[in-house]
């Protein structure tokens, strides 16, 4: 069956190699490529790949939707030249109905053999595919001479450069000598860096450069989400906007400042006047929408750097003539912890060392406040706790009044419980020991606008999604598990006061939650939700996760006696306000994908 071809949309397309036989990775593959949207992909192949069914079941599925290119190695000894040259010829019998381009990669060597690369293009080429000579190194001049002076550009119909840039582009054309004109030039993946905000900028150099075609290899990164969420051509115009710099100095950073609380702390200085930093590495999905609105709410106001808390340079930089700073960067999920505890560990034990070191560098260190959380006290097991209705409550009487007080002893659980509970003491030792201003607050459940929740972070968010998109919901546990709720409103305001009184505060740690008064348990917030949204998603159940706590609520007695502050949202009025912002949210992108399509 010969498949119909869409016609191209644009000259960015993708790379991708794909295990023998593995279908659903195709799918997988094909999915992520109608939400960019690219019109052709680079599919790597082997030579013995082509003696199997595979190719032509590929190319025959991708060329259903896009413009397949099969990619093919050239050989690097004289003996490999008869098994390309057979493997072209049996891909181009088996599938050559369903690609119109093949591209001949040079695996650059030290000493590269210009003859042999040579007649490497004369073997599969003439066969009635255009031909592109990919893996070409401009940087490589006599290299380049020697192939134009076999005639191989006048051979093929592009060149496809490795890991070029626009400076390269320049460079080879007049390597490739009189034959440009008609030659086609390619990017083949642009990126200069791992670092991930140096790969969207080499990214976005590349497509305005005069390259005919722009490939990428990456998989899912801050590229792919931005360029999913604003399409290419907008991603251009709006980076440089999003990561404009003055040079006034801020007078706050906000460390995690695009995710949902920190834009809403840089939302409320920013209003009040402020002049403030965000810092973020952008690595949590959707929180680039957080910078926008930042952006266009107050323009060149809200400064922004595009890094990793575990860059220290980046870090030090930011600190620099800093007054205040807010540290929320975090790796904060249970679940991703277990699964590579070593990053965790980098992010948010190294991240946090990283800020300390940066503000205690500094002639006159500024204030810190640090955001760690309820699980560095653990499971709370000692605690006896029984059914009551549609909730747990401790049999203590005293832990059912006020909640869990900061005399609690820290028992970490889970790496993410370390990471954050190691970031916890060392904001508190370097306090005591280097006397810079710090405190710490070990927060409960905080809520509210600019937060698009999920299982391991942000719940009620999460449930209220889930519940307006009629999805299903899994609840680990039984449901009777309560926590104190905060709306994040009320958390600007501890935040606040906690900087303003930093002199007092020093060297403290806070639970800083809803408080008794603020409490629900899964259960009865889906009985408030059923209310709200007219029905509850289905929902299952799964087993407990470890260190998930059967009840947990912040004792804030010690803050507010400390700063008078008292939470003025209730939790009625809290999910009412959360409700109406995730239905303006999905009613907004539902219109852009509508416009979009």
């Amino acid at each position: 069956m010969t498949s119909e071809r869409r016609p191209p949309r644009g000259r960015v397309g993708l790379t991708r190699r794909f295990e023998p036989g593995d279908q659903e990775a195709v799918e997988k593959a094909l999915a992520e490529l109608r939400a960019l949207p690219v019109a052709q992909l680079r599919v790597e192949l082997t030579w013995h790949e082509t003696s199997q069914d595979w190719p032509r079941s590929l190319l025959e599925r991708l060329g259903c939707e896009l413009e397949p290119v099969p990619v093919l190695d050239a050989p690097a000894a004289e003996d490999q030249l008869p098994l390309l040259a057979e493997a072209a010829s049996r891909l181009f019998a088996a599938a050559g109905a369903h690609f119109s381009w093949l591209e001949l990669r040079h695996e650059a060597a030290a000493e590269p053999d210009e003859d042999l690369l040579a007649r490497a293009v004369a073997a599969v080429c003439g066969r009635g595919k255009r031909i592109a000579l990919g893996g070409i190194d401009a940087r490589r001049p006599r290299f380049l001479g020697a192939l134009a002076a076999r005639a191989v550009f006048a051979q093929v119909d592009a060149v496809s450069l490795a890991g070029g840039d626009a400076e390269d582009l320049a460079r080879v054309r007049p390597a490739i000598g009189g034959s440009s004109g008609r030659l086609e030039l390619w990017l083949a993946d642009p990126r200069r860096s791992t670092d991930e905000t140096r790969e969207v900028a080499a990214f976005l150099s590349a497509l305005g450069s005069v390259a005919d075609r722009v490939f990428w290899s990456g998989e899912r990164s801050l590229l792919s989400r931005l360029w999913e969420e604003m399409g290419a051509a907008r991603l251009a115009l709006e980076w440089p906007r999003l990561t404009a710099r003055s040079r006034a100095a801020p007078h706050a950073v906000v460390f995690g400042g695009a995710g949902f609380i920190g834009c809403n702390l840089a939302h409320r200085l920013l209003r009040d006047g402020r002049r403030v930093l965000v810092f973020d590495s952008l690595a949590r999905r959707n929180v680039e929408r957080n910078l926008r609105w930042l952006k266009q709410e107050h323009g060149d106001r809200a400064q922004v750097e595009i890094a990793d808390v575990r860059d220290a340079r980046a870090v030090r930089s930011a600190v620099r003539g800093a007054a205040q700073v807010f540290h929320f960067a975090a790796q904060v999920a249970v679940t991703s912890s277990l699964a590579d505890p070593v990053q965790d560990f980098e992010v948010n034990g190294r991240g946090t060392l990283n800020v300390l070191e940066a503000v205690r560098a500094q002639p006159d260190p500024p204030s810190l406040v640090f955001t760690s959380t309820n699980k560095v006290y653990g499971a709370l097991p000692d605690l006896a706790f029984e059914p009551n209705g549609r909730r747990y409550q401790p049999a203590d009487a005293e832990v059912r009044r006020h909640g869990i007080g900061e005399r609690r002893l820290l028992e970490f659980e889970s790496p993410y419980g370390c990471s954050k509970g190691c970031a916890d003491q060392y904001v508190l030792d370097y306090a005591h020991t280097f006397g810079i201003p710090a405190a710490v607050f070990r927060m409960s459940c905080i809520y509210g606008p600019r937060q698009f929740g999920n299982e391991d972070q942000g719940w009620v968010a999460h449930f209220l999604l889930r519940a307006l998109q009629r999805r299903p919901l899994t609840l680990y546990g039984d449901g009777l598990q309560v926590r104190d709720v905060l709306f994040v409103e009320d958390l600007v305001d501890a935040l606040l006061l906690a900087q303003a009184g930093m002199d007092r505060l020093s060297g403290e740690a806070f639970n800083i939650g809803g408080g008794p008064e603020r409490t629900v348990s899964l259960l009865e917030l889906l009985e408030r939700i059923e209310r709200l949204c007219g029905g509850l998603p289905p929902l299952r159940f799964e087993d407990w996760r470890p260190g998930d706590q059967r009840y947990y609520v912040s004792d804030t007695r010690k803050f507010q006696a400390a700063t008078g502050w008292r939470p003025r949202v209730g939790v009625e009025e809290g999910v009412l306000r959360l409700r109406e912002w995730l239905l303006e949210l999905t009613s907004r992108r539902a219109e852009q994908l509508a416009t979009a399509g």
